[in-house]
């Protein structure tokens, strides 16, 4: 396959290995409501439903926020926050190198 020789496959093959991988690595979770018939982000929702403060992956994974509909989830194109921004660039460097058929890294199309 097109990935095989992408370091993903070692460090993304399990939960322990990603976890490990984004170590202390705080993120935001976002969470969708539909408006007008497009994705809302969580910023334009009331403030009963934000997301909790940015936290890593394994405290994530323990409390399991995607029953409340919170998901660690990134639009490399449209995302403004930096520390997002920056998280997508790291862990970009795991998806190469890309297929033939693939956007170029510098044109910013991953979404995680």
């Amino acid at each position: 396959g097109v990935n095989t020789a992408w370091p993903a496959t070692k460090l993304w093959a399990d939960e322990e290995a990603l976890v490990s991988r984004l170590g202390d690595w705080r993120m935001s979770l976002r969470t969708w409501t539909f408006k007008r018939g497009t994705p809302e982000d969580a910023s334009t929702v009331p403030e009963e439903q934000h997301p909790p403060p940015p936290e890593t992956l394994s405290e994530y994974l323990e409390r399991n926020d995607s029953r409340r509909d919170y998901f660690v989830f990134v639009n490399e194109p449209e995302e403004r926050d930096d520390p997002l921004r920056l998280l997508v660039q790291n862990l970009s460097r795991d998806l190469e190198p890309l297929p033939p058929f693939a956007a170029r890294s510098d044109e910013r199309h991953t979404i995680l």
